[in-house]
């Protein structure tokens, strides 16, 4: 259980922010253990909260994060994760933690390893080039993360970033094959969707909107749509298994 001191002191703050999503850390020193108070950043702070890089910064100058904590205020709110929140807990690889003002009830989540099928969509996190890169790092191969959080291939946008980035990513152009990635262009001007090629021959990928899944890929709508088919250069000819 929380030590009661740090649960005074996160709802103390919950209350004082609320209608807002207060957010804070609970960081270890030595054998102590505090909350600390960090902003919400988030343009819309009653739904949601965000961290700015620099105070993650300063918090791990003072010690090590155990817990994020963010709150869930509203009449009748209760301390349930969102996908959001479930999705961001396991990128931060640290335990989260909720707490209501209104029922007075706090609940902690623990990351985890999401598989890579069946997750729900999330622009800039869980996207069809996260799917793309997790499936690389469990073969060994760690590509860099160019998500962002708009719709990129929209006309209105400058960004082009699959056609910019697979050859500086260490991709090679190649014959659609187990492992391989193709790069689609799905109602879009742009080379604007990216999914890896199964050992059965399916397609894994991650629509927008929708949640990853395997479809079938030897001919139809996203071979009609593929531009082109790439492997990685470092990816090994035995594919590891990656399904759950």
């Amino acid at each position: 259980p929380m030590n009661k001191t740090i649960m005074a002191a996160i709802r103390a703050h919950a209350l004082e922010e609320s209608p807002r999503e207060c957010c804070g850390f609970v960081i270890q020193s030595g054998r102590r253990q505090r909350y600390i108070p960090v902003p919400n950043t988030h343009e819309n702070p009653t739904e949601h909260f965000r961290i700015d890089g620099e105070h993650w910064a300063n918090a791990e100058d003072i010690g090590t994060i155990i817990r994020v904590i963010h709150s869930h205020p509203g009449d009748g709110a209760r301390p349930i994760p969102s996908d959001l929140d479930r999705q961001q807990c396991n990128n931060s690889g640290v335990i989260w933690g909720i707490y209501s003002p209104d029922s007075d009830e706090y609940a902690e989540i623990m990351p985890e390893a999401v598989p890579l099928i069946g997750r729900p969509f999330i622009l800039g996190s869980n996207d069809c080039w996260g799917l793309i890169m997790d499936w690389h790092a469990i073969q060994g191969v760690t590509l860099n993360d160019f998500r962002v959080d708009y719709p990129w291939w929209e006309s209105q946008y400058p960004d082009n970033l699959y056609f910019e980035n697979w050859e500086r990513e260490g991709f090679v152009e190649c014959d659609p094959a187990p492992g391989c990635m193709v790069i689609m262009q799905v109602d879009s001007d742009k080379w604007n969707h990216a999914g890896i090629i199964t050992e059965e021959g399916e397609l894994l990928h991650h629509l927008y909107g929708q949640p990853s899944c395997i479809t079938p890929y030897a001919r139809g709508y996203f071979k009609d749509r593929t531009m082109i088919c790439v492997r990685h250069k470092d990816l090994p000819q035995e594919i590891k298994a990656w399904r759950v």
